[in-house]
């Protein structure tokens, strides 16, 4: 079979960005008297998942006195600012095998539940 493109999901597989975004929903929270303390809780349950769908669940969880769109807003505001001080590190060989598939003249695609504007800063 010969390859056409190529397609890589970005946070945990290009990039090691889960701490920030843990980081990201307890900045977020603080601002409620709440926090996610297990970071091992954090990835089995919200990573990976959108924030709007993250943000419903902290809601209900904390009974937060904010909706959905206005929760998901600040903890992207919060995440962005993050990101200026802070850049996520790319996993190992993510780099190289980039390189690797650009090389060999195979369209890269790059797939993310991120929102566009997180995308844009890293």
């Amino acid at each position: 079979m010969k390859l056409k493109h190529i397609i890589f999901d970005f946070d945990g597989t290009l990039c090691d960005s889960e701490e920030l975004h843990f980081q990201g929903w307890n900045n977020t929270l603080k601002r409620f008297n709440a926090s996610l303390d297990d970071f091992e809780y954090y990835l089995k349950t919200y990573a990976g998942i959108p924030t709007p769908a993250n943000a419903k669940t902290l809601i209900e969880l904390y009974n937060l006195p904010v909706t959905v769109e206005e929760l998901s807003a600040l903890r992207e505001d919060v995440f962005h600012e993050a990101l200026k001080q802070h850049q996520p590190v790319f996993m190992p060989y993510a780099l190289e095998t980039l390189d690797y598939f650009k090389a060999k003249g195979l369209p890269l695609y790059l797939v993310t539940g991120s929102p566009r504007t997180t995308m844009d800063i890293i």
